[in-house]
Formats: structure tokens, C-alpha cells, sequence
């Protein structure tokens, strides 16, 4: 949101346990390591292109004004508030963001109450779930 970055390249010097593969992407170094980073997703089908994403995307209300990050999404008709400080919640339209969910994944596909550490997956007729506790 602020002060800019540089993407580099993936490679096991950047990692602190020096394992795994290169190459397996890029990743943000901010210069400025406090600015808040608002990531916007959405599924492929509801963009023309990488490009019109872009550009919905650049198009959104965005403001930094004292220590309040607003930005205003569009596609999800949704405003998100961030104190760039711990001097009050997060804001999802005017309501501060619920840190005790019922549900860690609750979508069409994945459900799973929070904390509980059972995940069911549907799609279709085939169901699976998958029980962590054990």
C-alpha cells in the first residue's frame, strides 16, 4: 500500500530452512516492512483476462489518509478499513472483522467448523472428510 517492493525470484538462499525446489515462484520484498498488503481474488471466469482483472482491480477506491487504510472492492461491493496501527480492529463494511468465526471454511466445497479439526469436501455426489483430531 506503501513505499513499493521488488518481486524476486524463488531460491532455497531465501528460505530459513534451505530446503525444497527453486524456481517455484517469485516473492515480495516491501520496502517498507509495516505497509499493510490488501490481496483481492476472484475466480478466472469472472474476468475476461489477467489484464481486465488488473484494471478492475486499479480502479478501486483506495486511500491512505493518517494511520486508516480504506479500500473499496467493486466486484464484492465491500469497503475494508485497516488501522495501520493496533489502535482499533479491522473494519469489513463498517463492522469490526469477527477474530471467533463459527466456521474456519464454510463455501460450497469445504466446510469445517472452527477449531474443531474436521473438514468435510463436497463436489458433486463425492463427499470426503477428513478428520485431524486423530
Amino acid at each position: 500500500a506503501k513505499g513499493g517492493g521488488e518481486w524476486h525470484e524463488d531460491s532455497l538462499a531465501q528460505r530459513r530452512d534451505g530446503k525444497g525446489r527453486n524456481g517455484l515462484g517469485e516473492w515480495l520484498e516491501l520496502n517498507n516492512a509495516l505497509s499493510p498488503i490488501i490481496i483481492e481474488v476472484s475466480r478466472k471466469q469472472d474476468y475476461a483476462s489477467f489484464e481486465a482483472f488488473q484494471s478492475a482491480l486499479l480502479a478501486n477506491e483506495f486511500s491512505w489518509v493518517g494511520k486508516v487504510v480504506t479500500y473499496r472492492s467493486d466486484f464484492y461491493e465491500t469497503i475494508l478499513t485497516l488501522p495501520v496501527t493496533a489502535d482499533g480492529p479491522a473494519l469489513i463494511d463498517g463492522e469490526p472483522v469477527n477474530y471467533d468465526p463459527d466456521f474456519a471454511y464454510d463455501s460450497p466445497y469445504i466446510q469445517g467448523e472452527f477449531g474443531s479439526g474436521v473438514i468435510t469436501l463436497r463436489r458433486g455426489d463425492f463427499t470426503q472428510t477428513l478428520d485431524f483430531t486423530k
